[in-house]
């Protein structure tokens, strides 16, 4: 397959979050190797998806470390171990989740006993069918049933220095977590963190009954309580940088490991 044939279907996707789009990325700089320039390959994988931080990190490690075939085997290690050492994390408490998060099926797994529908998308649908015991909620009973949980938990397309990214909906959960004092909570893999600001304009957009709804919710950083990820647990002041060089050092650790 092609690099322009799977940057193709990144774009075309509605459904996956960052991890999909991490392993894709990776897929196409393999399939790009000295056919295009590290410079075009970046520029082009830079603007499939805005706000998606785990294709920037590729393209931030493509940069650092050199677009070769050393780097992305580092990185696909890397991504593998992150995802493991996630597995390796249990929570207990029960749980209200929106959408379909890998993550934090990773850490909370049978704690969590909802999950709101998560229109438009309604990935949620995927999770109740890995985890018959979830109950899939309406997302307008938010609040009814984030009261009757311990904790809120949800994953991350992008951890910010000022924001997190996460499916459109996260942010009036948040809001509902906060008016009920009830722990917000964000999941996620390392790759998914960028350390600046987020830029919230022009975040991919589906239609809904004819209307364009934005994929994609900025959550201000204010409103979490905790950052959970596979380099360690962080509060959110100045999470996304100390997550980011973490996660880089990671990396630069399997490039210099032998294979």
């Amino acid at each position: 397959m092609s690099y322009s044939s799977i940057f193709e279907e990144m774009r075309r996707d509605e459904v996956h979050g960052a991890s999909w789009y991490f392993d894709k990325a990776l897929n196409a700089a393999e399939a790009a190797l000295g056919r295009i320039s590290e410079e075009q390959f970046i520029n082009e994988l830079m603007g499939i998806r805005r706000g998606m931080a785990s294709l920037a990190f590729v393209a931030d490690a493509l940069h650092r470390f050199g677009m070769g075939a050393e780097t992305i085997r580092a990185l696909r290690m890397y991504g593998e171990e992150a995802r493991h050492a996630l597995s390796r994390i249990h929570r207990e408490g029960s749980v209200l989740t929106i959408s379909y998060s890998s993550a934090v099926s990773l850490v909370f797994g049978s704690s969590i006993r909802y999950v709101l529908e998560s229109r438009p998308g309604s990935e949620a649908e995927e999770l109740v069918k890995r985890f018959p015991g979830i109950a899939m909620v309406p997302d307008s009973a938010m609040a009814q049933f984030a009261a009757e949980v311990d904790m809120i938990a949800v994953g991350t397309d992008g951890i910010y220095m000022d924001k997190a990214l996460n499916k459109v909906g996260t942010l009036p959960l948040a809001l509902v977590a906060r008016h009920l004092g009830k722990p917000f909570i964000v999941v996620g893999e390392s790759f998914k963190a960028q350390p600046h600001n987020a830029d919230c304009s022009g975040l991919h957009e589906v239609e809904f009954r004819g209307i364009p709804v934005k994929l994609f919710d900025c959550v201000p950083t204010q409103l979490i309580d905790l950052f959970i990820t596979d380099v360690g647990e962080f509060q959110p002041g100045g999470a996304a940088m100390n997550i980011y060089e973490a996660a880089m050092r990671r990396v630069s650790d399997y490039l210099d490991s032998p294979h």
